[in-house]
């Protein structure tokens, strides 16, 4: 209750001023981020360091969009903001969910943007350029790679799930400019032919069960849409015909007010419904 008394009057004007002008007031996002700092100063003092660690974690993805210009310096002082304030009200479970939801919203927003603000023809074009023999080389060699993990511990937390997709995504990272150096340079036949091995080779290491099932072609759908809606965003204009951007503080103050009401995110709501689902049919 104490989140949304602060969060919602907040949230209502930010949001209204960024829709309009695609800026937020500094009175606004100052204030809010001075009265977040007050209640995770007066309400996290005896915690432990993992609170301490997600708020630097915030601070560094705030400073690293700023400097790549994804978002302004309010949009950064609103997620640091806000984070102090889920953190001092709710936990690092919160935390994590709330990163998870802010992710998907904002994904699943630009997609539906994407869908109607560009042409027929550059959505077709964009598809037919992408190579997905790719994609699935990356999700097999990441999977591969990452078996130890997927047949022992993970899955048995939430927390551990969590870190084992951070895992996955730091090792597109890794493996993206590699494999874009060497593979790309196969034929097609060479591609899928490779495809083929890793696959049998996943099927002979992991114990597949709905869960491992769900993740792995979870994350390479969302890592097809990631690269396909990074190439629409190009063709993406405003009313000016100038380059589109986005209001982002609808989905930091939407992500987070939906976290610290349901206490979720919509990955692990999304997993009980397909085990609900697998289990009456299997």
């Amino acid at each position: 209750m104490t989140f949304l008394l602060i969060t919602l009057p907040y949230s209502i004007i930010s949001i209204k001023s960024d829709i309009k002008t695609r800026k937020v007031p500094n009175i606004v996002n100052l204030s809010f981020f001075i009265i977040s700092f007050l209640v995770f100063f007066f309400f996290i003092k005896d915690y432990d360091f993992l609170y301490y660690l997600c708020l630097l974690v915030s601070i560094g993805i705030g400073y690293f969009l700023y400097y790549k210009s994804y978002w302004g310096g309010a949009d950064g002082k609103i997620f640091i903001a806000l984070t102090m304030l889920i953190l001092a009200l709710g936990n690092y479970v919160f935390y994590l969910n709330w990163i998870v939801n802010l992710l998907l919203i904002y994904s699943i927003s630009i997609i539906f943007i994407v869908l109607f603000k560009t042409k027929t023809k550059d959505k077709i074009k964009a598809l037919k350029e992408m190579d997905y023999n790719i994609y699935v080389f990356q999700m097999l060699l990441v999977f591969i790679f990452l078996k130890n993990i997927l047949n022992t511990f993970v899955f048995k937390s939430k927390l551990l799930s969590m870190f084992f997709l951070l895992v996955v995504v730091l090792c597109f990272g890794y493996l993206n400019p590699l494999i874009k150096k060497y593979y790309t340079n196969f034929s097609f036949k060479k591609k899928t032919s490779l495809n083929i091995i890793l696959f049998i080779i996943f099927i002979g290491m992991s114990v597949f069960t709905h869960t491992i099932i769900f993740y792995f072609f979870g994350i390479l759908i969302f890592r097809i849409l990631v690269d396909y809606i990074s190439n629409m965003t190009l063709f993406l204009k405003d009313k000016k015909d100038e380059k589109y951007y986005s209001p982002f503080t609808i989905y930091l103050f939407t992500s987070a007010i939906l976290t610290m009401i349901v206490n979720n995110n919509i990955v692990e709501i999304a997993i009980n419904i397909f085990k609900f689902v697998f289990n009456l049919f299997i």
